[in-house]
């Protein structure tokens, strides 16, 4: 409560686009000329700045909530048309939260217990495909070094035919 909340919409489009903020409305929310019903739902038309140009196939919106209060909360869409006649939107929540709720000093939401079980786990994961690979790798170097061993009879035995066998001296 009170803090400044913005939702961005960013745009891929080769034609310049149109951007509208849309905030779904309660049933006892009061009508204007920005009011749009559709079937039993009702959204309000947020007027915004300009779409900016980002980069040359880029467009981007920004909705900002200044002080933004409780009643603020709620489902948001973006909702893009062009003029080739196409059309988009992506929905958005925001949630207000009351300002003794909140504790400002953690950037990081959830608990740091979570947070520190879920970085052992995955530190332990790692350790163990290291040492499963470590292995792997010294059975390959062992097999393919006793393969190649000059002394192995497997070696000798492949090497020389059959014929080639000297004969014992008697």
């Amino acid at each position: 409560v009170g803090d400044t909340a913005s939702l961005q919409c960013r745009v891929k489009s080769k034609a310049p686009p149109h951007i509208k903020w849309l905030k779904k409305q309660n049933p006892d929310a009061p009508q204007d000329i920005f009011t749009i019903n559709v079937g039993d739902d009702r959204y309000r038309v947020i007027h915004t700045g300009e779409d900016v140009a980002i980069g040359s196939e880029g467009y981007l919106n920004k909705l900002v909530i200044h002080n933004a209060q409780e009643h603020d909360s709620g489902l948001y869409i973006c909702f893009v048309t062009n003029s080739a006649g196409s059309f988009n939107y992506k929905p958005s929540y925001l949630r207000v939260y009351p300002s003794n709720t909140v504790e400002r000093h953690d950037p990081y939401p959830g608990s740091t217990g979570e947070s520190t079980s879920i970085l052992v786990l995955v530190i332990s994961l790692g350790i163990i495909v290291v040492l499963i690979l470590i292995f792997i790798i010294v059975c390959v170097v062992k097999k393919n070094s006793k393969a190649g061993s000059p002394d192995s009879p497997e070696v000798v035995r492949n090497l020389m035919a059959p014929s080639e066998v000297p004969n014992p001296v008697t």
